[in-house]
């Protein structure tokens, strides 16, 4: 009994970090027994004529391409440089547990920038020729901000503090179960945490949000994209990222967080939004009822 009361005192100033510890990996087996227990991995059945990328991704959003980003943002790519793919819309992840991802020519490569990267090599392709070096370097500090950090706003927002809207959208529409809400609020929350926004107040996240939608606003100003009058990588992704809070936000603070506080940034979804997906209405799926 002495030794056990030992341990415990030895032990007793990490125990914090224990339980920590175990209630991520608990939420993460959690998360994955009934979120990703019904989507098989590995490379679908889908046939594709050589040459084409073959995009696996979530089921189409009811009012854009994907309910996540980062379809749109690869897609919106695929389509700037003219790269014929098709899309595997059955939610099927990669062996990694990630998505999206794609094949080429029976190649596997994840991560929607990784993707990108990927076909900017094998297909000899560069929709930033028009760029100085030092305009490519603002490009990508455009992407990985959008990429890196909004997307961490509007993932908490959308997971860690839903509404009542997104909740009866994503049990109508998503057919997610409570149980897998409730898991799903408890993985994005400790994923956030981890990348740092997570550890402020609700508040604080959405000052972070409205600061990154100022700095794009106030880059963007009266110019058609992000760059002048072509669009480049950094427009892939903020048209990506905004479209969620154009058409998906079912949130109380990005519900038309765009039409009321930054119009030049809505304008510029809509922009993106007729000319790179003219088929937009035949790549959604609307839903029946929410």
């Amino acid at each position: 009994m002495e030794a056990v009361e030992q341990l415990y005192e030895t032990m007793r100033p990490f125990l914090p970090h224990l339980l920590a510890g175990a209630a991520v990996v608990t939420t993460g087996v959690m998360a994955h027994k009934v979120f990703y227990r019904s989507r098989k991995s590995g490379i679908g059945n889908i046939k594709a004529p050589p040459n084409t990328a073959v995009i696996y991704q979530i089921s189409r959003g009811p009012y854009a391409p994907s309910i996540s980003p980062f379809p749109v943002k690869l897609e919106t790519f695929c389509r700037l440089a003219k790269i014929p793919y098709v899309v595997d819309t059955t939610g099927r992840f990669s062996s990694r547990n990630k998505i999206p991802w794609m094949t080429y020519n029976g190649e596997v490569v994840e991560d929607s920038q990784m993707c990108i990267e990927y076909l900017k090599k094998k297909v000899g392709v560069d929709i930033e020729s028009h760029l100085d070096s030092q305009q490519k370097a603002v490009a990508q500090m455009i992407r990985v901000m959008v990429d890196e950090h909004l997307y961490w706003t509007i993932a908490v927002f959308r997971w860690v503090y839903p509404d009542k809207s997104f909740s009866t959208f994503a049990t109508k529409y998503l057919k997610l179960t409570y149980l897998i809400l409730v898991v799903m609020k408890r993985l994005v929350g400790n994923m956030a945490k981890g990348q740092g926004i997570g550890r402020h107040s609700e508040e604080e996240i959405k000052e972070i949000m409205m600061s990154d939608l100022q700095c794009l606003s106030d880059y963007l100003g009266n110019k058609r994209f992000m760059m002048g009058d072509k669009m480049c990588e950094a427009d892939c992704s903020a048209f990506g990222m905004l479209s969620q809070c154009v058409f998906h936000h079912f949130n109380n603070v990005t519900h038309n967080v765009l039409e009321d506080n930054f119009p030049n940034l809505h304008q510029y979804v809509l922009r993106i939004k007729e000319e790179a997906w003219p088929d937009w209405d035949q790549c959604i799926n609307p839903p029946v009822d929410v």
